[in-house]
């Protein structure tokens, strides 16, 4: 990733810390991602990244959700929809199906976030 490598090291040039090494996982993600807004919308994401990045590498738990879902191989349903849009339009009362819908949302973000539930809350 070149260009990210690029952005990253601008960026590093007016904050306070070193150039970390991109992760493979995060790496897949920005590879993955269709960057719709090009690249300011990729300088702004890696922007945010990197404020809130604390190692010595991006991982893929230092970036957006929407990065983080735009990433391929997503797993969807047929019909093209995900687990938390199944729960959403299943059987059951109103309230059933909100309780499912954000349990499926839970379980995504902690797995997403290796269980870690103090960055899940945030």
């Amino acid at each position: 990733m070149p260009i990210a490598q690029h952005l990253m090291a601008a960026i590093c040039s007016r904050l306070p810390r070193p150039l970390p090494a991109i992760g493979s996982d995060a790496a897949q993600c920005l590879v993955a991602y269709p960057w719709p807004g090009n690249i300011r919308e990729m300088h702004n994401e890696l922007s945010r990244a990197l404020a809130l990045s604390d190692g010595a590498t991006l991982r893929a738990a230092d970036l957006s959700p929407k990065v983080l879902q735009g990433q391929a191989g997503q797993s969807l349903s047929k019909g093209g929809r995900g687990p938390a849009a199944n729960a959403l339009l299943g059987s059951g009362t109103l309230a059933e199906r909100l309780d499912a819908v954000e349990a499926t949302i839970l379980r995504e973000t902690l797995l997403r976030l290796n269980w870690n539930r103090t960055r899940a809350a945030a």
